[in-house]
Formats: C-alpha cells, structure tokens, sequence
C-alpha cells in the first residue's frame, strides 16, 4: 500500500500568507517553488516569480517538465517572471526601499496579474540579495512593505533565504526575519 500523498506546505493557508524558507540546497529550494508556482498555473493563479535570472532559468525548466508552457503563460498574463535585482532597482534610493516606489511598483505587476481577474501568489527573493549585500535593515523594511502588501493585496507570499546568508552574529536579523513571516517551511 503506498503512502497518502503529502499536502504542498501551503495547502490551507490564508490569501494574506507571508512565509519562508531558509535553504541549504537550492535544488530543494526550486523543486518547491516549482511545485507553488505549478499549483497555482494549474489553479488559474497568476505567478509572480521575483528571482534572480539563474532561478527564473531553472524555474522555467521545471514549469516545462510539468507540463506547462512558459511563454504561453508570460504571453497570457498568467506567469510573470521579474529579475530580482531589476526590480529592487525601480524602488531602491540611496539603500533604502522607497515605500511609495515599491508601492507604484508592485501595483504595476498585480494590475498585469490580475487584469483576467485571477487570484495571484508571488515569490520574492529580493530581501535574500539585500541580505547578501548585507544591507540587514533595507531587508526588515522590504519585508514590512511585503507583509502589508499581502494583507492589503490579499496575496500569498513565498520568501526564501540561503542558510548561509546569516553569518555568525546574525541571530537578530534571523529572529527578525522569523518573526515577519506568519509561517515556516521546513527545509
């Protein structure tokens, strides 16, 4: 007899999620946003994928391998794939994230999203590459503007962070993230 399937981590949760992933692995990283980002094409969602252009590369792939076309889906205003580092720059000034730039910002990708009236789910990894840069407080502040935007948007929100972005001496800043995020996927 073969086990009952496992529920995707996010099975159940509310429109207004915000929840993270801190990963040792990015292949286990993206068979799981593959899985969030195909859940949703399959569901009639748009998908927001905010990711760095090797991720977006590797996403593509596996949205093929399940079945899914890509570009159609780009085409149809279902899939909107953004390059992470292209869009901190539309909101970025002098290190710190403008609110009302990340708002007209944000704003522009949901009105494409939603223009055929579909649910939208978004991934974000710009807060990992302010992490990286190690601008720790331009990350919490993205994070508070993301956490009211899905409340306000009524949209999910999958964040993740490489393991290894907090170095020793991070405890704060993990804790900090930890607590901007209603859930936790587990590794």
């Amino acid at each position: 007899m073969k086990p009952s399937p496992r529920p995707a981590p996010w099975a159940g949760m509310s429109p207004c999620e915000h929840f993270v992933q801190f990963y040792d692995e990015e292949a286990g990283l993206l068979d799981l946003l593959g899985d969030y980002l195909a859940d949703g094409l399959r569901q009639d969602h748009a998908v927001i994928a905010i990711a760095t252009p090797a991720h977006l590369a590797a996403l593509d792939e596996r949205l093929q391998a399940d079945g899914f076309d890509a570009v159609a889906a780009r085409w149809q205003g279902q899939y909107l794939p953004m390059d992470a580092r292209a869009t901190l720059a539309q909101f970025m000034v002098d290190g710190t994230p403008d609110p009302l730039l990340f708002h007209d910002t944000m704003a522009g990708v949901l009105a494409r999203a939603r223009r055929n009236q579909r649910k939208v789910r978004a991934f974000g990894e710009m807060v990992a590459l302010l992490l990286a840069a190690g601008q720790v407080d331009a990350m919490l502040e993205l994070e508070r503007m993301w956490d009211a935007l899905c409340r306000q948007e009524q949209l999910p929100l999958f964040c993740a962070y490489p393991r290894a972005a907090f170095s020793e001496g991070s405890d704060a800043a993990f804790h900090a993230v930890c607590q901007s995020h209603s859930r936790l996927l587990a590794a």
